[in-house]
């Protein structure tokens, strides 16, 4: 980790910290208190993020952008009048496009030797 990376991983860590003591079950699983629960907003089937840093782990709640683009996505296709129907058409229609002209010449050049 650069020097930046650690000054400011210290500054998070001095603004608003506090330990817990997590003990690792024979499945390898802990349970968070409850006070870091609520803290965190974290509910039954939230995912989390694990990431190690040397010997320190950090413990993050993972959000999911799948469900932030989703709405993006629908409201650029309600803005452009695209039914999703339509999209996927679209998108078969290039598949074909770029198969065509990736391959197309290929299948020829075997059929007009076989």
């Amino acid at each position: 980790m650069n020097r930046l990376a650690q000054e400011q991983v210290m500054k998070l860590l001095r603004a608003d910290s506090e330990t817990y003591t997590l003990a690792v079950n024979a499945q390898g699983q802990m349970t968070l208190p409850v006070e870091l629960c609520r803290h965190l907003d974290l509910y039954d089937g939230d995912v989390l993020q694990l990431v190690r840093l040397g010997d320190v782990v950090l413990l993050a709640p993972k959000s999911y952008q799948v469900a932030e683009l989703t709405e993006q996505f629908s409201t650029l296709m309600k803005e452009a009048g695209v039914t999703l129907d339509e999209l996927l058409q679209g998108l078969q229609d290039e598949r074909v496009k770029i198969w065509e002209e990736r391959y197309a010449k290929c299948v020829e050049s075997l059929s007009t030797t076989a």
